[in-house]
């Protein structure tokens, strides 16, 4: 067991490449209550709320993951933390859905002007958190959510690492 922020949380390192057309998606099941609520992050300002919609298409209710989505119910909260933006969505109780790459032959219309057929290799990192919610036992229509403390500490040594550079003992003439 490892003290501090490190102990909270697992990596999940991805290096990803798409041969077909497709979508590559990863999802997270849990048995988290959240009615198909999702919370992603404003490029790391804020936090949106995001209900699933029926009405709409998958692809409608996928929405921009710039550094963290999470779903929660009143005991849990688990959250995923990203070195890169990607799609999130919550189709199932209890599941985040992150978007990891996409290949696509025609034009969708939505201003690319093409289709996305230019696949390299994509490294990336996904850094899962599970934390127990304390405090509020009543969920109003409206509120406003908050990554925790612990949260903040994780994502800012996935975004912010610490780089070790070892001491030079070689001489030089």
């Amino acid at each position: 067991m490892v003290d501090g922020p490190e102990g909270e949380y697992l990596d999940v390192e991805l290096l990803t490449t798409l041969k077909i057309f497709g979508d590559m998606v990863m999802r997270f099941q849990t048995d988290i209550d959240n009615s198909r609520t999702l919370f992603t992050d404003l490029n790391g300002h804020t936090i949106q709320e995001h209900r699933y919609k029926e009405k709409l298409y998958l692809q409608g209710n996928y929405f921009p993951m710039p550094t963290m989505a999470f779903i929660q119910d009143k005991s849990r909260r688990f959250t995923i933390l990203s070195t890169e933006p990607h799609g999130a969505a919550s189709a199932h109780q209890g599941s985040i859905e992150v978007m990891l790459d996409r290949m696509s032959p025609k034009d969708d219309e939505r201003g690319l002007a093409g289709g996305i057929n230019g696949n390299i290799p994509t490294p990336g990192k996904l850094r899962l958190l599970l934390e127990a919610r304390g405090g509020r036992s009543e969920i109003s229509e409206y509120r406003v959510e908050f990554p925790s403390y612990l949260c903040h500490q994780v994502q800012q040594t996935l975004l912010h690492p610490l780089l070790h550079y070892p001491p030079c003992t070689q001489v030089h003439p």
